[in-house]
């Protein structure tokens, strides 16, 4: 899978290309992921435009360099491939140690023992001595210190719901007249809820201005799921959008945009 270049700096972006490659993964496929560098001048690169300043030679090599996916990794986890993709075993130490402060964040949302895996994976993979890593555990206990000083100091009333947007079954937001909504797999089928029940605490979705990503219309969501268009329908009709918003050389290539 090829994303846009602006995975660079946006982790929500990379966040929702992990998650499909993850479910492509779990439904059987092989996938590759790679984001496209920015432009000269720091601008967003797609895929359409690296096809027309390349041609289709380059990003077949491209796509040659795309790593193998692994399902199994958390959305931490990938994060932290991300965060280290390119780092090897001849790296100098400094920029190996200086990288790998950057994923101090990343390593806290783990819990210790996933924390410490992902760290002995790193150790082993660049060739870091034990010692190497002090600084970092001492930065990431640091961390841990002060988030839990802030939960401390700000639980919730025990009737305010919390905001959550990922927990077991959760497919999306959505939007509804009354506000965001949760729309959950249950084993009856799709369910729109306000709120949800997590681990015995009420949870609801965050404010609509505080997500990183455009809310569907739960009714939408719904009609498509009772009543979905034909493959072939779908297929051409993002054929004939990529053919209005981008102006390539033959309409071969908007079909390879749709692929």
């Amino acid at each position: 899978m090829l994303f846009d270049s602006d995975a660079h700096d946006n982790a929500h972006v990379r966040l929702v290309a992990f998650r499909l490659a993850r479910e492509l993964s779990r439904q059987g496929a092989q996938v590759g992921i790679l984001f496209l560098l920015p432009g000269l001048g720091g601008e967003k690169v797609g895929p359409g435009d690296y096809l027309v300043a390349h041609g289709p030679a380059a990003l077949r090599e491209l796509l040659k360099t795309a790593l193998t996916f692994n399902a199994a990794w958390t959305d931490q986890e990938a994060e932290g491939w991300w965060q280290t993709r390119d780092l090897a075993p001849d790296t100098p130490g400094p920029e190996k140690l200086k990288r790998l402060a950057a994923l101090v964040p990343v390593l806290a949302r783990l819990s210790q023992s996933e924390a410490a895996a992902l760290l002995e994976e790193l150790r082993q993979r660049l060739k870091l001595q034990a010692a190497d890593l002090t600084a970092l555990k001492g930065d990431l206990k640091q961390v841990r210190k002060e988030g839990r000083r802030r939960r401390k100091g700000a639980e919730p009333a025990a009737s305010e719901p919390e905001f959550s947007a990922s927990f077991p079954g959760l497919v999306d937001i959505v939007a509804t007249d009354d506000g965001p909504a949760f729309l959950v797999l249950t084993p009856d089928g799709p369910v729109v809820a306000p709120t949800w029940e997590v681990d015995g605490k009420e949870v609801q979705p965050p404010p609509v201005d505080k997500l990183p990503w455009l809310v569907p219309r739960a009714s939408e969501v719904m009609r498509m799921i009772t009543d979905p268009e034909p493959p072939a329908k779908l297929w051409a009709d993002l054929v004939q959008w990529f053919s209005g918003v981008s102006e390539l050389p033959s309409p071969g290539y908007h079909l390879l945009q749709a692929a």
